[in-house]
């Protein structure tokens, strides 16, 4: 069933590579290297964490970043699901008092019609999510004010993305700020019915690790979507 579905996400982002004149022909090169995958510690099945710059199940570049599929997702009890950098994902995740510690485990253990509040503090993380979402309930992304502060997701120039969502339906991703991604803050490629809004992108994509970037990167980069709404970024 897995290889059924890379097969799609490789067919259909090399059709939008090729609708956008990218050039992606120098991305599908090179074969994923085992010593450089290894298992996230502490996850569910299905989660691998990327040390160095490789193609994932998604076809997307990744460096120092989780990509997870939904079909090995252990979804979250709760219809609303708080994570901290001072969190630990041991805690329930149930409110702000008692939340999660990683984005990468809250974001690949989401189901449709949950929302994740992305409590304010820095993230050194990046996470590549495939195959999730649905109609009708969507998965909100959602980044909590606080006295004028929001939640930050830093790069620091050794991470190929923020977040990717691919091949995903019904997501809203709000009020978050993105900086210090080598590719992309956000990138948001085929699915449908997205909605960005009130986000941040600061010194994204400067440094790009994928070849057929040809080293230049995005803040946002939104392929082959079907039905989004992109609204008050900056």
């Amino acid at each position: 069933m897995m290889k059924s579905k890379r097969t799609s996400l490789l067919i259909a982002f090399a059709l939008v590579c090729i609708l956008s004149l990218s050039g992606c022909e120098d991305s599908f090169g090179a074969d994923n290297d085992a010593a450089n995958v290894q298992s996230n510690p502490g996850s569910s099945e299905g989660m691998k964490f990327f040390t160095k710059p490789k193609r994932g199940d998604t076809s997307l570049f990744i460096m120092n970043g989780v990509e997870c599929l939904a079909d090995y997702s252990s979804p979250l009890a709760f219809d609303a699901i708080y994570v901290s950098p001072d969190g630990d994902d041991t805690h329930t995740g149930a409110s702000a008092n008692d939340p999660l510690g990683t984005l990468a485990f809250a974001l690949c253990n989401l189901r449709p019609g949950q929302t994740l509040n992305l409590l304010p503090g820095v993230y050194h993380e990046s996470v590549v999510m495939a195959l999730f979402g649905g109609p009708n309930q969507p998965i909100t992304i959602h980044g909590v004010m606080e006295d004028g502060q929001r939640p930050i997701l830093d790069g620091e120039m050794t991470r190929a993305m923020g977040i990717a969502v691919a091949e995903s339906d019904n997501f809203i991703i709000e009020n978050i700020e993105f900086r210090n991604y080598t590719d992309f803050g956000l990138i948001v490629f085929l699915g449908s019915d997205h909605i960005v809004r009130n986000n941040l992108f600061i010194d994204n994509g400067r440094a790009a690790i994928d070849p057929a970037n040809q080293h230049e990167g995005y803040g946002l980069s939104i392929l082959g979507v079907k039905n989004v709404l992109i609204e008050n970024n900056e």
